[in-house]
């Protein structure tokens, strides 16, 4: 069991108190007919005084499994929101690309998320107030997943929204970054997906940063993966007629999550 390892605490805190959070914006969790049954879970990297450990996760459907030395932990999203919940209930404190964004701190959780109808995107950091470490950036992702592949009479589809994030260098203060994300079907008989983070900067200083690139990603499952640690993005197609598209990334020391909807 990963309940405290070297210097860390058991990362299912992070899910825990992020949940609570929602809950509450949400009326405690209400019943609604959003059923909640994906969850993407980046992984964790963070800087103890025993150096760099970077919890390894693992996500199919509702379940993640975490490993960290051997020892592994699965949790649930499900289990902690309920089967389901109402993202159009949350108070928006900005809407930007016609996505409704938000801002939680608290002692030991802050996060910048963004939803729509069917899926909801978030990324953070969680801090050690009485532990000797710096701070674990993390993102996720999570909704109503279609399980399959879109389809269209058109020749190409565009979804669009916003990426959000975490740098992950504690000299950065773990700034915070937000930019556009764009992602795009070409040909629906040959299906690849290709994704663009453009304009994007860091909250804290206003500078911006180089933009990320994807492109032909394969589809399989109503979602698409490729890369590993520190180059990856994987998302999820969400809502009944594949509406939405939310998913996590990590680039450029960059962890984070986005959210797009698809334009008419």
């Amino acid at each position: 069991m990963l309940r405290t390892i070297g210097t860390i605490h058991h990362p299912t805190i992070v899910i825990a108190l992020l949940a609570a959070v929602l809950l509450t914006a949400c009326g405690g969790g209400k019943k609604a007919p959003v059923e909640i049954d994906t969850l993407i879970f980046s992984d964790i990297e963070t800087q103890t005084n025993r150096g760099k450990i970077r919890i390894q996760t693992d996500c199919e459907g509702a379940t993640c499994t975490l490993r960290l030395f051997g020892a592994e932990e699965t949790i649930s999203i499900s289990g902690v929101f309920g089967s389901d919940t109402d993202f159009e209930e949350l108070v928006p404190t900005e809407t930007y690309r016609g996505v409704s964004l938000s801002k939680e701190t608290g002692s030991e959780l802050e996060f910048d998320f963004g939803w729509f109808k069917y899926s909801l995107f978030a990324a953070g950091l969680y801090t050690f107030p009485q532990l000797s470490v710096a701070g674990a950036p993390f993102s996720m992702s999570i909704g109503d997943a279609t399980g399959t592949n879109p389809a269209s009479i058109t020749e190409s589809a565009t979804w669009s929204g916003v990426m959000l994030g975490r740098d992950m260098d504690p000299a950065s203060g773990f700034a915070r970054i937000r930019g556009n994300a764009d992602i795009t079907i070409a040909d629906f008989m040959n299906p690849r997906v290709n994704v663009d983070f453009t304009r994007i900067k860091d909250l804290n200083t206003n500078r911006s940063r180089d933009n990320m690139n994807w492109s032909g990603i394969p589809l399989h499952g109503g979602g698409f993966k490729t890369g590993s640690d520190g180059n990856s993005i994987q998302g999820k197609f969400y809502g009944p007629n594949h509406e939405e598209i939310g998913g996590i990334f990590e680039r450029d020391r960059v962890i984070g999550a986005f959210g797009t909807k698809r334009s008419p």
